[in-house]
């Protein structure tokens, strides 16, 4: 650990040069990117940066961050937390992070930066840190404080940090570390902050404490993404000089057309749409990647299903994706050549069809490119996110949207902001008939979704958004809470959520699955104490709504009835992942056992010997007999330390 003492006062020193550097060779930075690059150095961190979907944005993010760093230390933060809660975002952040940190380390720039910034090392100038349920938590960014440093996490990990809680079994010493690292020399960009209305108010309530008295270093936090509500005062800039960009010229104006259904549809007819338009897609026997989004789990795997049973043209392979999935699943699949051949966003040598079915997992930041996609609609920002991804490099000469509004059996919406989403749609064009909004979706002309939804007051877009989460304000007192090193009461304790997450609904909240060797041995007690020494994590964890998770729970009774395997029934068990209490799932009564109310599942992690089955496919399936692996193992390869993730849900798995 580096003595404090020793790293020196930060002074500018003369102009790097290094920003350019940071970009690969023959390869400029876009003009935004320049000129966030000058906005930095100058001190001034966006409030928002409202950037379409293949702009660069996470890749010019980090460059512009570390150029500027260099260019003025004395006042451009030292640490980057780069927060998205999307498991899978993480992970391709936290891969650009260690390209760029492997370059300066391998390259002349290590020196550069090693001059530039007081406390950076030449042997390693740039840390990166990934903060998320599968990995290890790895404490060196704490020890190393001088170290300029990317930390990538979601709104649980950094966030809990930052007040003071540090999720995963840091102690009370290294929380209060945390904490000071991260309210000082650092600058909090959140990824799409409709993803987390509440923890993008607390950072701003954070930033406005700080600016009220004089801080030894700065503390930023900017917004970014493609579907902010609201208009910062760079943002006018921002949009001419994407649109003065001739390298993004190919990617903002990439042909998409959009058609959106005239009437609503259930979801039966919505498989059939699917299929109809994927066969028609198909038919001319060039190589299509396609892509369905969809809202809930039991629909996508419904498409799954028939897609994978129609004996469409060209035979293509059908992929499913969900957030319930485990995750080693999920990453496992992501990570495949197989998969990247299909869906990779740069080079497309597409060689064979293919098709990903999928649901929210697939909006934010997933970097697939895709030639025809079909969505049900529900809030305008997602609606933009799922059409980002079609033709998204503009390299494909044509490309489709298919959106559709689909009701419920009773027919209501599926969502709250699908109708008016849906309307707003419609009168774009103003066709009875489907209409086909042609022209560019990223373009400045009046028939592109984009830039329609650009010009909308804030009150509209948010009639065509999520419902916002309702949460506390942040005030100074409950800094003063958060921060005391003594015993800390309950109240303020059991609020962490509540200012990361808001006052969630209950018909938010989810199930989580495990399947554990230990579980075919142990009940009880001991089977609590067990994993207590191996917490489950979630890329273990397949999910589901406690409806669900029951119904399929009483599935998996009805077949190792059926089996004669009455004693696994006795060794499936639910566990609080906040106390560590265990009890039966099903209760024992009159020599039957009966399974328990749905609202005991909720937040619940069920965990099941792997002989019960129960897991197909990367969905939860009662129905399946075929013993499940346990993964725990696999999940923990990366370190034989034992980290804990304190568990919430659903958000830190989606």
């Amino acid at each position: 650990m580096t003595d404090l003492k020793n790293i020196g006062v930060l002074n500018d020193a003369t102009p790097s040069s290094v920003f350019p550097e940071l970009f690969p060779v023959g390869r400029k930075p876009f003009q935004w990117q320049s000129g966030l690059f000058r906005q930095l150095i100058n001190g001034n961190s966006p409030e928002s940066l409202s950037l379409p979907t293949a702009t660069g944005k996470t890749y010019g993010i980090l460059r512009c961050w570390l150029g500027a760093l260099c260019e003025k230390p004395s006042i451009v933060p030292r640490r980057l937390a780069y927060v998205v809660n999307r498991r899978a975002v993480i992970d391709q952040v936290y891969e650009d992070a260690l390209s760029l940190a492997e370059k300066v380390r391998e390259s002349s720039l290590a020196e550069k930066i090693s001059k530039a910034i007081p406390g950076a090392s030449v042997d390693n100038p740039l840390g990166v840190y990934a903060f998320r349920g599968q990995r290890s938590l790895d404490h060196e960014w704490l020890s190393y404080p001088e170290r300029p440093a990317i930390l990538i996490g979601t709104v649980d990990m950094l966030g809990s940090r930052l007040l003071f809680r540090a999720y995963a079994g840091s102690g009370d010493w290294r929380r209060a570390q945390s904490a000071g690292l991260l309210g000082q020399d650092t600058w909090f960009v959140l990824d799409e902050p409709h993803l987390a209305h509440p923890f993008r108010n607390l950072l701003s309530g954070i930033k406005q404490q700080l600016s009220e008295s004089p801080t030894p270093r700065p503390f930023w936090f900017t917004q970014i993404g493609a579907t902010n509500r609201g208009k910062s005062s760079g943002d006018d800039k921002l949009q001419e000089s994407l649109k003065e960009d001739e390298n993004l010229a190919s990617r903002l104006s990439a042909n998409k057309r959009v058609f959106v259904s005239g009437k609503a549809i259930n979801s039966d007819e919505f498989v059939d749409e699917v299929v109809r338009i994927s066969s028609s897609a198909l038919a001319s026997g060039k190589p299509v990647s396609i892509a369905v989004i969809v809202s809930t789990v039991r629909l996508a795997r419904s498409l799954t299903e028939r897609l994978s049973s129609a004996k469409l043209p060209q035979n293509p392979k059908v992929v499913c994706i969900t957030g319930a999935m485990r995750g080693v699943d999920r990453d496992s699949l992501l990570a495949s050549q197989d998969f990247r051949d299909a869906f990779a966003a740069s080079g497309r040598t597409r060689m064979n069809s293919a098709v990903l079915v999928g649901t929210h997992c697939l909006e934010a930041g997933f970097d697939g490119d895709f030639d025809l996609l079909v969505s049900d609609i529900t809030s305008m920002p997602s609606v933009l996110q799922r059409l980002g991804r079609l033709n998204r490099v503009g390299e494909a000469k044509e490309s489709e949207g298919h959106l559709f509004l689909i009701h419920d059996k009773k027919g209501e919406p599926m969502h709250v902001a699908a109708t008016p989403t849906h309307e707003w749609l419609r009168q774009l064009e103003g066709h009875s008939q489907p209409a086909v909004l042609s022209g560019s979706y990223g373009a400045a002309c009046g028939k592109s979704i984009l830039a329609a939804w650009d010009n909308l007051s804030s009150g509209e877009k948010d009639r065509l958004s999520e419902p916002t989460v309702a949460h506390p304000p942040f005030q100074r007192m409950d800094a003063m809470l958060f921060s005391m090193s003594s015993s800390l009461p309950l109240a303020s304790k059991g609020r962490t959520e509540l200012y990361l997450h808001g006052f969630e609904l209950p018909e938010k909240a989810e199930t989580s699955f495990v399947w554990r060797d230990e579980a075919q041995w142990l009940q009880g007690d001991d089977l609590a104490e067990a994993l207590l020494y191996r917490r489950p994590l979630p890329s273990e964890l397949g999910q589901l709504s406690p409806f669900a998770a029951r119904e399929e729970l009483a599935a998996m009774q009805r077949r190792l009835n059926k089996q004669g395997s009455f004693d696994l029934l006795g060794k499936i068990s639910l566990l609080d992942p906040w106390s560590g209490e265990i009890e039966a799932a099903f209760r024992r009564r009159d020599g039957k056992f009966q399974l328990r109310d749905v609202g005991e599942f909720a937040n619940r992690i069920v965990v099941i010997p792997p002989d019960a089955g129960g897991y197909k496919d990367g969905f939860v399936d009662g129905s399946s007999p075929d013993r499940v692996e346990d993964v725990a193992l696999p999940a923990r390869e990366s370190s034989l330390a034992v980290s804990y993730t304190h568990l919430t849900l659903p958000t830190i798995y989606s």
